[in-house]
């Protein structure tokens, strides 16, 4: 009943976060160019209730007249055209997403086996700084390098757009550095905290090897705590995805909404728009599903 409940308010705030997000793009915010003399022009941004009224009943009376999107200028459907971005999204956004888990499952669990945890601590305070920064900025940084190489050595990399399978390997794997950063701490965190509880002495009193505490109890109980954070690295990655999108010039979701908004293609932006809330929640949903399943198992898998 309550997992019902669950799911009826996150349908509930999926509506209300796409119709806020609808809302916010219809803001007028068209520059208006002003020349008072002939060596000097100014930008204003003027916002009347008025004239945002009049987009929002532009924008109802557009979504009426062509039941739903219409057609774009490329002469296809803005639901074909979503669907064609939203599938190459996808092909970042689930490496990436899959890349984090086991990356971080994998590096969390080697140190807990090991019983390294303060040494992994003082070991990644020098690379806090990297992990500090944006993914835009390391993607940056990670392009430098490849010009620098590429004149020195006279190699070309053909690494950036959507043209060839492997050009999703790059973005993938810069969306997935911070993401994997927080969600290992997290873990790491989480599996000190389980460590320290009554069942795990019991378990060590009764001879069972450390391996087995760590990957039948401790992950095992773990898991609800887990699968929340796991959503927030989530998001994380979709909300760089935009960004990296743009900057490796991979022609998909993110890349035509930053497109739209800088056109003020209000049809266009909120066309695009809906998928990105739509993939969040959807993922959200499968998430919480999948804990329920987790949880009641979880909760009662201690050693008598």
């Amino acid at each position: 009943m309550h997992f019902l409940k669950n799911i009826s308010f996150l349908l509930f705030l999926y509506i209300v976060v796409t119709l806020f997000i609808i809302l916010f793009i219809l803001l007028p915010r068209e520059p208006q160019y002003i020349q008072p003399s002939r060596f000097h022009i100014d930008v204003e941004y003027n916002f009347t209730l008025e004239e945002y009224k009049n987009k929002i009943h532009t924008f109802y009376q557009y979504i009426k007249d062509h039941n739903g999107f219409g057609k774009a200028p490329e002469g296809i459907t803005y639901a074909e055209l979503t669907e064609r971005y939203t599938k190459r999204s996808l092909e970042l956004i689930v490496p990436a997403f899959l890349l984090t888990i086991i990356i971080s499952f994998s590096i969390g669990l080697l140190i807990m086996k090991k019983r390294i945890s303060a040494r992994l601590e003082m070991k990644t305070n020098p690379f806090s700084l990297l992990f500090s920064l944006p993914d835009f900025f390391i993607f940056i940084l990670v392009q430098y390098v490849f010009i620098l190489v590429s004149r020195s050595s006279g190699l070309s990399f053909d690494l950036f757009g959507n043209d060839r399978w492997f050009h999703f390997i790059l973005p993938s794997i810069i969306l997935s550095i911070y993401p994997t950063y927080y969600l290992t701490k997290i873990l790491l965190t989480t599996l000190t905290n389980e460590i320290h509880k009554d069942y795990i002495n019991t378990a060590k009193s009764k001879g069972i090897h450390n391996k087995k505490i760590v990957n039948l109890h401790i992950l095992w109980n773990s898991w609800p705590s887990m699968l929340g954070h796991t959503f927030i690295a989530y998001l994380y990655l979709v909300s760089s995805l935009p960004i990296i999108e743009l900057l490796s010039a991979y022609d998909g979701l993110g890349y035509q909404f930053i497109k739209a908004i800088i056109s003020y293609d209000d049809i266009r932006a909120i066309a695009y728009a809906i998928p990105f809330i739509s993939i969040i929640f959807i993922t959200k949903i499968l998430l919480d599903t999948f804990k329920q399943i987790v949880l009641p198992r979880s909760e009662v898998h201690h050693i008598d």
